[in-house]
Parts: structure tokens; sequence; C-alpha cells
């Protein structure tokens, strides 16, 4: 059992035998940052190289469906705001664009840094997912979380890397969270999903037991936000087998997704 599974290694796991061929990103990738003037984080490349397009992840809250993936940043959203109708913006004091209104772009990094977004909730598109833009040269940043109720410019760190968020977004698709979109697809290909639920992971020892795990071994992607509420995912698999399990409000849900001949 492969206990720290990659997000690459995860979509190629799920998606061989002919179900998905990704199409090649690396030149768009490329011209992104030449005229963006940034670097893509490498764990983020490697994960578009492998998932841009992917069925599997079409009602996800990663952004990998459009032609060309649609990130933007802060300060781009923010100026394009500004072009529509600024003197809106410098009237309105209620705005989250009065204050960048009344101050020269040059001096908006005293106001919030600036973040590029790479997804958002496919259910409601009411929060937002980024990269803070000082950590794009980096391999794998933490993620950001801002939510539309709460001013422009708070985010809030949610998850430790840009793996941790693509593992956890990958994990809800397989549970079905919202949607059945990745579950109708596997079945079609001929993928087998049995699901569980325990009060605790301590009492999931039927399921390690059957597939031979190792619980001291599991590796839980944890949400750092907001500290009094956490949201954990695990994910482990091996060739013929992927376990997903949700730890959640002092509830345990876990889903077996396996090839016809897995034991």
């Amino acid at each position: 059992m492969k206990y720290d599974v990659t997000p690459v290694e995860l979509i190629h796991l799920l998606t061989e035998n002919g179900m998905y061929e990704p199409p090649n990103v690396e030149q768009y990738l490329k011209d992104y940052e030449k005229e963006h003037n940034i670097t893509i984080p490498a764990r983020l490349k490697e994960f578009m190289a492998a998932a841009y397009m992917n069925p599997l992840l079409e009602t996800s809250d990663v952004w990998v469906q459009e032609e060309g993936p649609k990130w933007f940043s802060l300060y781009e959203e923010i100026q394009e705001m500004l072009d529509e109708d600024r003197e809106e913006y410098l009237e309105n004091e209620e705005s989250d664009f009065h204050i960048f209104a009344k101050t020269p772009r040059e001096k908006w990094g005293e106001l919030t840094p600036d973040y590029l977004n790479i997804g958002s909730d496919y259910a409601a598109g009411v929060v937002s997912y980024g990269i803070q833009a000082k950590d794009l040269d980096t391999e794998n940043p933490p993620v950001y979380l801002q939510h539309e109720a709460d001013p422009l410019t708070q985010w809030n760190m949610l998850f430790k890397s840009v793996s941790d968020y693509l593992l956890y977004v990958i994990s809800d698709v397989l549970l079905g969270t919202f949607y059945n979109t990745a579950r109708n697809i596997l079945e079609y290909y001929g993928w087998r999903f049995e699901d569980y639920e325990y009060n605790t992971l301590e009492n999931a020892t039927d399921l390690f037991g059957k597939y031979d795990i190792d619980p001291s071994r599991l590796y839980k992607i944890q949400t750092i936000f907001p500290e009094d509420w956490q949201s954990e995912r695990i994910v482990c698999c091996r060739e013929d087998l992927v376990i997903v399990i949700k730890l959640e409000n002092s509830e345990v849900e876990a889903v077996v997704i396996s090839k016809e001949s897995a034991t």
C-alpha cells in the first residue's frame, strides 16, 4: 500500500487504459508565465500536465476544465473592476474596491498581497483558492482561501501546500461530496465503489484488516483554517485500489475504489 501518493500519481492510476489522454498544456503554461512574468509552482505545473481537461475533475474545486486554465491574479481582477467604473468605487465607501480605487496600484501591496487564483468551490462559487504571488517561485507553496463574505483583503491559509490542496480536491471528487461525476465515469470504466461509515477512525478495523492498511502510516491532509474546525482527508492506494477517507464533524466516511479483481 502506498501512503504518500501524489495528486499526479492518483490521476494516472485512475485514468489509465485509455480513459483519458491529457491535451498538451506545456506551451500554454510557458506562455502564461511569460505573459504574467511569474513562475508556476512545480507541483501545480506537474498536476496541470497530468489532469488538464480531465472529465473526473469537471465538477471539482480546481480550475482544469477551461480552454487554457482560467487563472488570474487578485490585482488583475481588481484592476479590471476599476477600469469598468473607477468613479463609482471612489464614491462607494462600502465597496471592497473603494480602498483600491483611491490607492495607487504600486501601493496595493500595503493593502493586501497579490494572489494567483487557481480554483473556486464549484458547488456555490463563494470561495476562491489562491497562492500568494511571493510564493509562486517555490515548488509546493501554501494555498489560501478567500470567502466572498469577507473583505477582499482577507485571505486565510487553508493548506500548507498546493499538493495537499489538490489531494483534498481529488478526495472530495472521489467521495462524491457534492457530485457523483467521478463515480459515474469510473464505474462506467469498470471500477467498483464500496462505501463505509464509522464513528472514529480507530473503529475502521475491518477496513484496515481487509486491505492490509497500517493506520500508523496514514497521512492526514488537514485544513488549517479555521483553527477551531478541522476537516481531514486520507488517501492511500496500490495499483488496483484507491482508498479515500473523510474525517469531519466527528464522523468518518470512506470509499474503496477498486478494479473488479481487487481483494
